[in-house]
């Protein structure tokens, strides 16, 4: 296995994380919602994938006809699979430090000389990298035979290249015509805090990319497509073999690339559409052909990294108070939002979280604060979110969520992807009929759009009990119980009081107890600050839908709304958690609020009472007793005692 990266390394990141979780595939142990696999069909001797160089509007000289590569696609999934030629040894064994003194001369950057607003640099082969990438450039014709746009492809040229260093015998190595080839390539763009342009957009690694928006450092990278991911087997990757970038005009906002994936199961064309801006972002649109039926498809997965952070207290001898690409898994699904803090578990698992209509998912970098990562060379704190947005072809199914223990922060240990039913209508795989989607994958700073309930942005699980409990059969659970301190913060809860606030807790494979709500963070009147905290201390039993859960009117009326002087908008819940199991246990919690009568205003001095006031008197009466949610819902997979 190839040996990791230092921590700074970011850029080849990747393909090192690609490495690494072929290695592990064989060893995920899928804890729950995983259908067992049906038969694959024998893959025959393989034909090169770009032996129809005849096909017209695609290659090298033709006139661009986008329908012809959609012909194409079609075409290579009648074929067999060709596995990647392996690399010369000399470029396959080059080493991490001599990779990068291959630099690409950025003098020789595609399209500088004329100025244009989004540009390309490409990528050597070696490495990591062993597939051989076609890159083809669609540009307008200049002959007035061939109107339209023009394919050219892109030969590999050396002077696109530095070689220095331990680098700088290779290009009189015996091997190096045959290595000579594309990995990949980026593109460079306008970011608006920058005047210069920079990279914005990557494509290297198997189907790996990733972009970045303003103000922001790589992190979290995204696929293309997963293919048996989350099994115990071997997952298969598809690859991009070959690009089509159209050459975007003077005034382009967006970049259009082609991409064409392979693998043993599907062959997939991606068209991406790319904006580069305050938020980045790509529409994706995909049609798979697959050659048979896999095991499992995994659709916009998602990469990224986890080693601590809430939850989970960093090591006694590192500083960092968190260290990770993301902190949680957003998903909006069937008109709900819920968060699931990402931890690192004792051993590999996989989770699911169903949706009859998905909405949104992804892997998020909520905590923004430098001073919980305290680490100003890794930048965490500016690492993006990435957010799939679904927009048409997209069925029923599940996002599920991977997480396993790594000790090093540069292997992605966390991923996450959607996982359709009903994928395939007729039951069996038939490449002539494509299956069809689009997204949208974003590259936030901050909350996707649409999400206006209070987040959950703290939380804290207190294991310093050691005894273990006595159960109703009089033995012992297998784990001492844990007190669980969750904050909720947002604007719709500066309208409740206490009394207002029912915090609803539900657990599998664990009892919850002695459930507290309160308030945090701004002044109160002397009357609340009088009264403890909400408390709940009436069950011990297993939570279900109903812990803690009251009628709409059944405080009405116990506070005025004169009562409450100011209300913050944060709110802390806590409640114990004993665990019924020696292994993970998953905690919710959801908040929600009553709204109360209204105090009745003083009329003026001659009887009469302002017209607006008794407008808001009535909508505050035609309120009052109903209860709303407030939150998001707060789900942790807690990994047992050490």
């Amino acid at each position: 296995m190839t040996a990791p990266l230092p921590r700074v390394v970011r850029r080849l990141r990747p393909a090192v994380r690609v490495a690494v979780r072929r290695t592990v595939a064989c060893a995920i142990a899928v804890v729950a919602f995983v259908a067992s696999p049906p038969a694959l069909a024998a893959v025959p001797a393989a034909e090169p994938i770009d032996d129809a160089r005849k096909t017209v509007g695609i290659f090298d000289g033709n006139v661009w006809d986008e329908a012809s590569l959609a012909t194409y696609a079609q075409t290579l999934a009648t074929r067999p699979f060709k596995f990647t030629e392996p690399l010369p040894a000399t470029f396959a064994g080059l080493d991490y430090d001599s990779y990068r003194m291959i630099r690409f001369n950025p003098v020789r950057t595609i399209w500088r000389p004329e100025g244009l607003p989004m540009q390309m640099e490409v990528y050597h082969r070696g490495y990591l990298y062993p597939e051989d990438v076609k890159l083809y450039l669609v540009e307008p014709s200049d002959d007035v035979a061939l109107p339209g746009q023009i394919v050219r492809e892109l030969p590999f040229d050396r002077t696109f290249y530095e070689y220095r260093g331990k680098a700088s015998g290779l290009p009189h190595d015996p091997e190096y015509p045959a290595a000579a080839g594309y990995a990949g390539f980026n593109v460079i763009g306008h970011l608006p805090s920058s005047e210069y342009m920079q990279e914005v957009f990557s494509f290297i690694g198997s189907s790996y990319f990733r972009g970045l928006s303003d103000r922001q450092i790589y992190g979290s990278s995204c696929r293309a497509l997963a293919i048996d991911i989350g099994l115990n087997k071997d997952e298969e990757f598809p690859a991009f073999r070959a690009f089509w970038i159209e050459k975007p005009s003077e005034k382009a906002k967006s970049l259009t690339v082609h991409g064409l994936a392979d693998s043993p199961a599907v062959i997939g064309l991606f068209t991406f559409e790319i904006t580069p801006g305050k938020v980045t972002s790509a529409v994706v649109d995909a049609r798979l052909h697959f050659r048979h039926l896999p095991t499992k498809v995994g659709l916009a997965p998602i990469s990224s990294m986890w080693m601590w952070g809430q939850g989970q207290p960093a090591p006694e001898n590192d500083p960092r108070p968190e260290v990770h690409d993301t902190d949680g898994l957003l998903v909006h699904a069937d008109s709900a939002w819920m968060w699931r803090p990402i931890t690192r578990q004792a051993f590999p698992s996989v989770s699911r979280i169903n949706a009859t209509r998905i909405q949104g998912f992804g892997l998020m970098q909520r905590q923004r604060d430098p001073k919980a990562y305290n680490d100003d060379e890794a930048r965490y704190v500016d690492r993006p979110s990435i957010w799939i947005e679904p927009l048409a072809g997209w069925t029923p199914g599940g996002v599920e969520l991977m997480e396993f223990p790594t000790k090093f922060e540069g292997m992605d240990n966390i991923a996450a992807w959607f996982n359709p039913h009903g994928f395939f209508p007729a039951g069996s795989a038939d490449p002539m009929r494509p299956i069809a989607l689009r997204y949208r994958v974003s590259f936030l700073s901050d909350t996707p759009p649409g999400h206006t309930l209070a987040k959950a942005t703290k939380f804290d699980i207190d294991r310093s009990a050691t005894e273990k409990a006595k159960n109703a059969e009089g033995g012992e659970f297998p784990q001492p119980p844990v007190r669980v301190t969750l904050e909720f913060e947002g604007d719709d809860l500066a309208g409740y009081a206490e009394d207002d606030l029912d915090a609803r807790v539900e657990a599998i494979r664990a009892r919850v107890s002695d459930i507290s709500v309160e308030r945090i963070g701004a002044s109160q009147s002397s009357a609340d600050d009088a009264k403890p905290p909400k408390r709940d201390d009436a069950s011990t039993g297993k939570a279900t839908d109903e812990t803690n859960e009251k009628s709409a009117g059944e405080a009405a009326g116990k506070a005025s709304a004169g009562s409450r002087s100011t209300v913050p908008s944060r709110v802390r819940v806590r409640f114990t958690a004993q665990p019924e199991t020696p292994y993970n246990y998953e905690l919710r919690a959801t908040l929600f609020g009553t709204s109360r009568p209204a105090a009745a205003s003083d009329d003026s001095a001659d009887g009469s009472s302002d017209e607006a006031d008794g407008e808001r008197s009535e909508k505050a009466a035609a309120d009052a007793g109903v209860t709303r949610l407030l939150t998001e819902t707060w789900s942790y997979l807690c990994p047992p005692q050490p």
